[in-house]
């Protein structure tokens, strides 16, 4: 045998063992997708709930957000926002308020907080699918108000399976 016949042999034996050795690993791996939405609030009606994430029935592992409101002290530690909450979980199942950081970015008319959760940590439910925004005034919420949520989501091995037997 000539070297471009080893050559052929040996690519085609690595790509045999690549295959082999690869396809159980990879079978096994849940997909996991980064989403990331932005929304300005205006007209949200007093007392109203928004659905604003909802990725049922695949899993929230992470999320960053980030919301703009009025508040009494725009500085690091300062009030909670005057008007938003939120609540993440499951829908119809565990849902919690967790508190947001009061970043001191901005003014007390439009002052910037944030958070990160990760599911089962810090108080934060072991699933989330949802991420509910509550307008707390009894007023439309303002032009001032903002949000924007950037998520790490995991596949559901269900949809997978069902995927899977659709191709």
């Amino acid at each position: 045998m000539d070297n471009k016949t080893h050559l052929g042999i040996f690519t085609a034996a690595l790509f045999l063992l690549f295959g082999i050795f690869n396809t159980p690993v990879l079978a096994h791996e849940k997909e996991k997708i980064l989403i990331s939405e932005t929304t300005i609030l205006k007209g949200l009606r007093g007392g109203a709930l928004f659905p604003y994430i909802d990725t049922t029935p695949n899993k929230i592992v992470r999320a960053h957000i980030a919301l703009t409101d009025s508040t009494a002290v725009c500085g690091q530690g300062g009030t909670q926002p005057d008007n938003i909450s939120l609540l993440v979980g499951v829908a119809g199942g565990e849902l919690v308020a967790p508190t947001l950081e009061n970043t001191g970015i901005g003014d007390i008319k439009q002052c910037v907080f944030h958070l990160s959760i990760e599911a089962g940590k810090d108080s934060i439910p072991s699933e989330i699918t949802d991420i509910v925004v509550i307008n707390n005034s009894p007023a439309p919420l303002s032009g001032f108000n903002t949000i924007t949520v950037s998520a790490t989501v995991e596949e559901n091995d269900e949809d997978q399976h069902h995927h899977d037997d659709t191709q």
